[in-house]
């Protein structure tokens, strides 16, 4: 149980922990973990269509991150205090205690992710980019869970509005909460930003390198003991040092891909009328994707393949541009005048073969 408490702002409470059903355990770290991994994938599979993705490869690939997620962050924050477990072997495997590294549990979940859209023939970058929309929802929930440990906090504070007291100590930084803010206004930025983009992983890399920025700054106030290392002459924390670096990175090859490379037409996501017909296109898919199962003759299995392969590519065709539908609009429209034109010549034809057989018959005749 913690006595947790903003001073300045007259808020106190006391917290346990964990709750109890039928004699088991519930954390609520763990709880916490479970409801921002919950709402970071209705989010996703809500948005998948308008990113031209089906909603089963959110689900595949969720259940392909989501374990490998917590077991590296689980690893790394184990190799960054290992004094802390070295005498205590399985208290490694106790993580409902808390005690995660982030990045551990992001470049573990990168690297499956990616073997697995290579698997599935799905493009990486474009996944990527509704993916880490998600996992920001997921980690301004899951921060809260640092809340409720008490831990996850700040070096010392004095008269700061926002100053927090754990179990009745002195005021420090609540940087569990730094981080909840930074990575909800990074989401309503790139929630925005994705609705054009000029190349796909570009909302990926622009939340490597938000991230990195908030995370390098707030681990520099962060006062609890953690592995370092030291560069340029100084000792800097790791996860410090991953943040600045793959920020830097990150920054590097959006300016080289904005500058340089993709200066073309920006990619639009679907509208809401083509994301419904893109779910609609997949449902026949599914459909006609069992049915498939149960045919036996050859020439029906052909034609299950070509309505998929139809339903398939109906997006393909279309602009990734909210102008698509009236650019179309136009062209049918010249479409029918052209169909008119054909119309009357082929009829005028059609009168010129009239007469020239009149006029073959006429002089047999003769």
């Amino acid at each position: 149980m913690n006595t947790l408490a903003f001073p300045q702002l007259g808020i106190e409470l006391t917290v346990k922990r964990y709750f109890e059903i039928f004699g088991f355990r519930i954390y609520w770290y763990g709880v916490i973990i479970a409801v921002g991994f919950i709402l970071a994938l209705v989010y996703c599979l809500r948005r998948a269509a308008r990113f031209r993705i089906k909603q089963d490869d959110i689900i595949d690939l969720a259940l392909v991150a989501m374990p490998l997620a917590i077991i590296g962050a689980r690893i790394m924050y184990v190799a960054c205090n290992w004094d802390e477990f070295k005498g205590a072997f399985w208290s490694v495997f106790k993580i409902w205690n808390g005690g995660i590294a982030i990045y551990g549990g992001l470049i573990l979940a990168i690297a499956g992710v990616a073997l697995a859209c290579r698997y599935k023939k799905i493009s990486f970058w474009n996944f990527a980019d509704l993916a880490v929309l998600g996992l920001l929802i997921g980690q301004i929930i899951g921060r809260w869970g640092n809340f409720i440990n008490g831990e996850a906090y700040g070096v010392d504070v004095e008269n700061f509005f926002l100053g927090m007291s754990i179990n009745g100590g002195v005021d420090v930084h609540p940087i569990f909460l730094y981080e909840s803010v930074w990575n909800l206004v990074g989401f309503v930025i790139l929630h925005f930003w994705s609705r054009k983009r000029r190349f796909n992983g570009q909302i990926f890399l622009s939340y490597v390198a938000w991230y990195g920025i908030g995370r390098g700054f707030i681990e520099g106030i962060r006062a609890e003991n953690v592995l370092t290392v030291t560069m340029f002459g100084t000792d800097i924390r790791i996860s410090q040092a991953i943040a600045f670096v793959s920020a830097l990175a990150a920054l590097g090859v959006l300016a080289y891909k904005l500058l340089f490379t993709d200066r073309g037409d920006p990619i639009f996501l679907l509208t809401k009328e083509e994301a419904a017909e893109f779910r609609a296109a997949e449902k026949m898919q599914e459909k006609n994707s069992g049915s498939a199962v149960d045919k036996t003759a050859g020439s029906e299995e052909d034609d299950g393949q070509t309505e998929e392969e139809e339903g398939q590519n109906f997006f393909d065709s279309e602009e990734d541009s909210e102008d698509g539908g009236e650019e179309d609009g136009g062209e049918e429209d010249g479409g029918e005048e052209d169909g008119g034109e054909d119309g009357e010549d082929s009829s005028e034809k059609e009168e010129e073969d009239e007469d020239d057989e009149e006029d073959d018959g006429s002089e047999s005749g003769n």
